[in-house]
């Protein structure tokens, strides 16, 4: 049983959300939860199905998840961004979940567009404002700049779980010019 009680949830098709979710279970030392879209994503058909699901805002079917949400203080959730909206592995999650969340966390993974239609989106899937979030370009992963913002990200995760304030200006208001 992790000290902290924090969950990370993500899904990832192209591996960036899983590289970040990995960073933050490392950094905070925590439970980490992959979720698998059991509808096929790859290949042509699998770009347009995201595309489209992502914009009428569909659900999917998840593979049945190990951890209960309920079971801790605080449940970071990580998304790829498809169409600026969340993903539907995600969206699912949090449908199915709703009002198991004590507190929560938002991170994302995106090409450029869309971070903060999707944190709204997420605030209101899980129907609490997040304690933090964090927003991770491609351009970031390319020139490295992800790993200052998990790690400031993952700060202000600690000093929460510390009861101490917490740096109040998220990673992502520094770029969000495409928001």
């Amino acid at each position: 049983m992790k000290a902290q009680r924090i969950l990370v949830v993500y899904y990832s098709r192209t591996g960036m959300t899983r590289l970040l979710s990995n960073m933050l279970a490392d950094e905070l030392d925590c439970t980490l939860e992959e979720l698998t879209d059991l509808r096929p994503r790859h290949g042509l058909f699998g770009f347009v199905s995201r595309g489209i699901d992502g914009a009428l805002e569909r659900h999917t079917t998840l593979a049945p998840v190990r951890e209960d949400p309920g079971a801790y203080e605080l449940v970071i959730i990580a998304t790829p961004v498809w169409n600026r909206s969340v993903c539907s592995a995600v969206r699912t999650y949090l449908s199915e979940h709703r009002g198991r969340f004590r507190k929560v966390a938002f991170a994302l993974a995106q090409s450029s567009v869309g971070r903060s239609r999707v944190f709204q989106q997420m605030e209101e899937l899980t129907t609490l404002p997040p304690i933090t979030t964090l927003a991770v370009t491609e351009s970031d992963f390319l020139r490295g700049g992800y790993r200052r913002k998990v790690s400031r990200f993952a700060a202000r995760i600690r000093a929460d779980q510390a009861g101490q304030p917490m740096q109040q200006e998220p990673e992502h208001c520094l770029d969000d010019a495409f928001a």
